[in-house]
């Protein structure tokens, strides 16, 4: 059985996105709970002075909405662990948006703050924005073998500078925020019954 790919895009900005009626998407299985990477293997978000590790989690809709015209359900990212002086904040309500093969993260009402990061490096700085983060997602099989399904990194985008309870002297400064590291590809771990893949078809 040949793989399947969706494309996942993790943005941090406005959900609001015009969706085509013909449009459709589907995850299954329906109420599951998800969770994208494991212990020591989870997406990292890295800047030039520190970088984390975070948490991307979820639960598929129950039937028969997860095999709605799009799908629109809570996404939850969370800081796992992080460089030395290194912290990562996630604001606003988090929601995943599906429609086709087309998979999109946003803070609903799009802060400006929706991710901020901060180092004792600087101490008067903040990096903060919407952040945009691409990747493949690979369906899993669970047979004639069982396979995990996979998320892979493919791009990234820049946060800002600013002042942070002080003079940040590098604020308006862009930076783009490195997304993983090299080919790394992370699993979909199915929490309620990690024997059988998360799926997503159109």
């Amino acid at each position: 059985m040949k793989q399947k790919f969706a494309l996942l895009t993790i943005v941090g900005a406005l959900l609001a996105l015009a969706v085509p009626a013909v449009s459709s998407a589907s995850m299954y299985p329906a109420g599951a709970t998800f969770e994208v990477g494991s212990a020591g293997a989870q997406p990292t978000l890295g800047t030039s002075i520190g970088s984390c590790q975070i948490k991307v989690a979820g639960t598929v809709p129950k039937a028969p909405a997860n095999e709605a015209t799009s799908l629109l359900f809570a996404l939850t990212p969370a800081t796992s662990t992080c460089s030395s002086g290194a912290s990562i904040k996630f604001n606003g309500e988090w929601k995943l948006l599906a429609t086709n093969f087309s998979f999109q993260m946003a803070a609903s009402g799009g802060p400006s703050n929706a991710v901020e990061f901060r180092s004792t490096t600087l101490p008067n700085c903040k990096l903060a924005g919407n952040y945009v983060l691409g990747g493949l997602f690979h369906n899993g099989i669970s047979s004639p073998k069982s396979m995990k399904s996979a998320m892979q990194p493919t791009s990234s985008s820049s946060l800002t500078w600013a002042d942070d309870g002080g003079t940040c002297a590098i604020a308006g400064t862009k930076e783009t925020l490195t997304y993983g590291s090299g080919t790394g590809i992370w699993t979909v771990n199915n929490l309620t019954t990690p024997a059988t893949p998360i799926i997503v078809a159109n």
